[in-house]
């Protein structure tokens, strides 16, 4: 469920969800011309409502029940939120990048017209995407532990070295010695893993990523496993290790337990991304990253 597809709905209801942003509002009336000069309805979120001059908006949780596509405005962040809302759904997702940055929001604001309407014609593509699905102590995958990015391991409070045990299909792989670690999914190998030194790896690419955060050990390199990996983290036994927090793309999160365990799996739900025609991943790294410019 990696590569481009063709296949989608009929379009009918598109939900709209927006950050505060001084270009938000420009935008948004863009997308809603051109939604009504489609007789498509605009299911807008409180702040996209608020920026229309709305009298009230529709919950996000509300909306995506009922939306064919859901159009997120603002930046990675936003598009991540949208892709935890609507979990196991699937619906379509159109992220137009308000910020400086946004590997995954890559339609610009100046195009947001041109890429809706090749969505609405079927010639702008559907990329999925594999998340990352986290169960803890044993107990069944809920439908918020979804991350499209990655799941971070760290201190709560203070910046110091712990030790987290990792196994990987049931066999011991190590215990990282690091500031914290990162298991990230190829969609999120431009986020956090890429920061702390993780490679690239395209979103085709059928791959785990495990990057430890300032590892004690040089030897601790990042490591990239099978997509169908099962990875299981928990507090190095005889640490008296505490405040450990697991996060998911950097917006929920719970504790990890001393005598805890996170299992780290791919998710059999797709996120699926309309790009931009004509956009390859290649130029999109050339754009955001800068190379080749002096």
């Amino acid at each position: 469920m990696r590569n481009s597809e063709e296949v989608r709905t009929e379009t009918t209801n598109v939900a709209v969800f927006a950050k505060p942003h001084p270009d938000a509002g420009e935008v948004l009336r863009r997308i809603g011309k051109v939604l009504e000069d489609r007789g498509i309805t605009m299911l807008a979120d409180p702040t996209a409502a608020r920026m229309l001059g709305l009298e009230t908006g529709l919950a996000r949780e509300k909306a995506v029940d009922r939306a064919d596509l859901v159009i997120s405005v603002g930046g990675d962040g936003t598009l991540l939120a949208a892709s935890r809302a609507i979990g196991p759904r699937c619906t379509p997702i159109l992220g137009v990048n308000l910020g400086s940055l946004g590997f995954l929001t890559e339609t610009r604001c100046d195009e947001v017209d041109q890429v809706l309407l090749a969505y609405l014609d079927g010639t702008a593509p559907i990329e999925s995407r594999s998340p990352l699905a986290v169960s803890k102590n044993g107990e069944p995958q809920r439908s918020h532990h979804i991350a499209l990015n990655d799941i971070v391991f760290s201190k709560r409070k203070l910046a110091r070295l712990f030790v987290l045990s990792v196994s990987v299909d049931s066999e011991w792989v190590a215990d990282y010695r690091a500031d914290g670690l990162i298991i990230a999914s190829p969609t999120g190998s431009t986020a956090y893993s890429m920061a702390a030194g993780g490679p690239l790896v395209l979103p085709a690419v059928d791959a785990l990523l495990i990057t430890p955060i300032c590892p004690h050990s040089l030897a601790q390199r990042p490591l990239i496993l099978p997509g169908n990996a099962r990875i299981s983290v928990r507090i190095a036994e005889g640490q008296k290790t505490k405040n450990v927090q697991v996060t998911l793309d950097g917006q929920v999160g719970f504790p990890l337990e001393p005598e805890g365990q996170v299992v780290v799996s791919r998710c059999p739900d797709p996120v699926r991304l309309v790009r931009p025609p004509d956009r390859s991943y290649f130029r999109v790294l050339r754009d955001k990253l800068g190379w080749g410019k002096p």
